[in-house]
């Protein structure tokens, strides 16, 4: 099988939280959404010459060559990229939580996050200060389950002001 295949098992195996094994039966620790795969835009073959040009294969962009991931609620992911942005559940929190923890990060309100599936999933927090003046944007990573690994800050940039 082709890399561009496995993306979106790769994907769903890791927002399902799978463990290495097709067959786990116990049920996930949290309800997980429902998502449904659905096939990448097939690219076709320049299939004549136009008049003047010869034939060329046709240049998409990388984004249409990604699979993409159909949500519950009908809108579309693409494998990679960040989600919209969505209100904070206690799970947000409580991961937001724990990696910041000693950090000054820790004094930040978090307000809304997005999260990307790659290798464990990357939640990209917009947060405010305590006095809520300067906005920030925290990028925590949380690997995937079967590595045992906490959850860890990647960065904490100032967003400019509006």
């Amino acid at each position: 099988m082709r890399n561009s295949t496995l993306l979106p098992l790769a994907a769903a195996l890791a927002l399902t939280g799978c463990t290495g094994t097709l067959w786990n039966t116990e049920p996930a620790a949290t309800p997980i959404p429902a998502v449904e795969l659905t096939p990448a835009t097939p690219v076709t073959p320049p299939t004549a010459e136009q008049p003047g040009r010869g034939a060329e294969p046709r240049q998409e962009s990388q984004a249409s060559k990604l699979p993409s991931l159909q949500t519950s609620s009908g809108e579309a992911a693409l494998v990679g990229a960040y989600s919209d942005y969505q209100v904070l559940d206690p799970e947000h929190r409580d991961v937001f939580t724990a990696a910041t923890r000693g950090t000054k990060a820790q004094n930040l309100r978090p307000q809304s996050v997005a999260i990307q599936v790659v290798n464990g999933l990357n939640y990209k927090y917009l947060c405010t200060s305590e006095d809520g003046r300067t906005r920030y944007a925290v990028i925590i990573h949380r690997p995937l389950p079967h590595t045992g690994e906490p959850s860890k800050l990647i960065s904490v940039n100032e967003l400019p002001a509006e």
